[in-house]
């Protein structure tokens, strides 16, 4: 499985330089916006990008065709996927929070204040993963890629919708009681988690049954 995860990161080693450009310009730009999350925020784009050319590359060369040759089991093919978005994930959510660090600092704003937005919004890309990836072992790439961009769209229309509850005070009870506890950022975190991992072992059951039964 090693050589699988190690196959995706080399391929995205061939942008490595455009998308440290990209950090920097976006960076730059939350500055200019005075928003330290703004670099998140758009980490998180980055992601989704590297996770579709991911895809789209292999569908290209055909890779299917040949790993399904290798000495390997299929449901290690599609385990290698979700642990490789998993530590790009990781990856991601660590450059996220130094940038975002760095913005605070320099905008002089409380650092831990905006630290942990990098983690929160990075959950999203394996959550979206896991919405998407069955879809993608199914159809393919191209017929999925509308749907990275429905998913992504999703958690902040969510988002908006539970700041308009709040500001009308028609909150569910059991929201309002989270939001009312002391210790509620780590509720909400852990829920978050918890939600995401509950999403990923789905949708890799869903995946693995779905590439079981493909012919190449």
């Amino acid at each position: 499985m090693k050589g699988l995860i190690r196959k995706d990161f080399c391929q995205w080693k061939n942008y490595a330089k455009q998308y440290a450009l990209m950090l920097v310009v976006f960076f730059g730009i939350g500055i200019a916006l005075k928003s330290p999350e703004y670099t998140a925020f758009m980490t998180l784009i980055i992601g989704l990008s590297l996770t579709m050319s991911g895809f789209s590359t292999d569908e290209y060369y055909h890779w299917d065709v040949y790993a399904c040759a290798l000495p390997v089991d299929r449901k290690e093919i599609v385990a290698a996927k979700y642990a490789t978005i998993l530590l790009l994930a990781v990856f991601l959510s660590a450059v996220s929070a130094i940038f975002v660090g760095i913005s605070a600092v320099i905008l002089k704003k409380p650092v831990w204040d905006y630290v942990p937005v990098a983690g929160i919004h990075l959950l999203l890309l394996p959550f979206i993963s896991a919405l998407v990836y069955p879809v993608i072992y199914k159809y393919g790439i191209e017929k999925a890629r509308m749907l990275y961009i429905l998913f992504f769209l999703i958690p902040f229309l969510a988002v908006m919708a539970l700041q308009e509850i709040m500001e009308k005070r028609e909150m569910p009870k059991l929201i309002q009681m989270i939001l009312e506890l002391p210790n509620r950022n780590q509720i909400l975190i852990l829920g978050a988690v918890a939600i995401t991992l509950l999403a990923l072992t789905i949708s890799y059951k869903i995946s693995v049954k779905i590439y079981e039964k493909k012919e190449f």
